[in-house]
């Protein structure tokens, strides 16, 4: 297992460096005037978008292999034991993946500037859009979404689109660096990430220490990492606390709610979890695994975006999943992974329309994996039993076939 982890730290090093082969030419600018050495990357970008092929090689080379190490640690029969060496590789893996440039997205720029808008600007992001500050304030030339109205609240338009909780987690970095040095917060809240990520495999395994699985599916799994700490999507927040909450559900039911409704108010979409604390303990994991395969089935219906995927990692880790199911899931998170080609190839957004079936053959696989042989089990098992009481009749002379003395 440490030889594997060693090679994967390389090979996130190694994303690392094509990350920034991405970087917004707006950012660079930016940072410039005050750090002069910056503008050596602008030869990067311009490779980057004129050597489309190298990109293309580099990024799928680096995604098979992270695969296939995802796979070689999902197909070990030996129990993967910690201790300090390999927790030590792993932060370092997760913390360098963490520190890449987020290729694939640009939500980041969006989190950060509605924390700048509260502590910089005394605003309350809610309520004020980020193109008032168009004119003046240089972040806007790399976040996007800065006039959306996202819903409302009587006549009072929104246009801050994440729960309080998050906006105030992502006001940690500022505590530490102030409002203006964007370099250090953008990676203060990206570091800030590792600490949840690892905090939350922590989690799986206290909850269940025999889960064997958890290495593969959480610590080592690519798609994850690059979802959650790369692109730095908001999600994780949102599982950590949920998965706290199923935590300090089995030890006090209070700080279990209130865990729970930090995660909702993180995000809305974990608001619907809560129905697995109402069913006993007994009954829960099978909750869990309904809710997980509702969630593969809605994010077919409403094409949502890859990192959304995310979402079953509050479920599925609790619901006694078949390692079959577990590796129809990384089969088709592997396939999000290697969708991302398209970008690296055309600088843009293109659809492959077989993803579109595959969404949908995905949840139906899961659903008949876990419960559509339930019922044929049931009948082989009732076979089996029949046969073994005709042999005992036989055996003891007594069977209605041979009659009886």
């Amino acid at each position: 297992m440490l030889w594997i982890l060693i090679l994967i730290l390389i090979v996130w090093s190694g994303y690392l460096g094509f990350s920034y082969f991405f970087v917004n030419p707006a950012i660079l600018s930016m940072l410039a005037p005050v750090y002069p050495k910056a503008t050596q990357l602008f030869k990067l970008i311009e490779f980057g978008s004129t050597h489309r092929d190298v990109m293309l090689a580099v990024w799928l080379a680096i995604i098979l292999i992270l695969i296939l190490f995802q796979l070689i640690v999902f197909l070990s029969k030996k129990e993967i034991k910690i201790n300090k060496a390999k927790i030590l590789i792993l932060t370092v893996i997760l913390g360098i993946a963490a520190l890449s440039y987020p290729v694939f997205s640009n939500d980041i720029f969006n989190y950060l500037f509605g924390a700048k808008t509260v502590v910089y600007y005394h605003e309350n992001p809610f309520l004020v859009m980020p193109k008032t500050h168009l004119g003046d304030d240089l972040w806007l030339r790399f976040t996007n979404n800065i006039d959306n109205t996202y819903y409302y609240v009587g006549q009072t338009p929104i246009t801050y689109f994440y729960g309080p909780v998050f906006l105030v987690y992502t006001l940690i970095p500022f505590l530490f660096f102030g409002a203006v040095e964007f370099q250090k917060l953008f990676l203060g809240y990206k570091l800030l990430g590792v600490i949840l990520f690892l905090a939350t495999g922590y989690l799986f395994k206290k909850i269940n220490p025999k889960d064997r699985l958890v290495w593969a599916y959480w610590f080592l799994n690519p798609f994850l990492i690059l979802e959650l700490l790369t692109n730095s999507h908001n999600d994780l927040v949102m599982i950590f606390l949920f998965v706290l909450s199923i935590y300090w559900w089995q030890r006090n039911k209070i700080l279990g709610w209130s865990a729970f409704v930090l995660s909702v108010l993180t995000k809305w979409v974990s608001g619907g979890l809560g129905l697995v604390f109402l069913f006993k303990e007994k009954y829960r994991y099978l909750i869990f695994k309904i809710l997980g395969i509702l969630i593969l089935f809605f994010h077919a219906f409403e094409q949502k975006q890859a990192w959304y995927y995310s979402w079953i990692y509050m479920v599925f880790p609790f619901a006694k999943l078949k390692k079959s199911s577990w590796f129809i899931l990384i089969t088709w998170q592997s396939i999000l992974l290697l969708n991302y080609s398209k970008f690296i190839w055309f600088n843009t957004w293109v659809d492959w329309p077989i993803l579109g079936i595959i969404k949908w053959i995905v949840p139906i696989l899961v659903l008949f994996n876990e419960f559509g042989r339930i019922r044929a089990g049931r009948g082989v098992e009732m076979v089996d039993k029949h046969r073994s009481e005709r042999c005992e009749e036989t055996r003891r002379g007594s069977s209605p076939l041979h009659g009886t003395d």
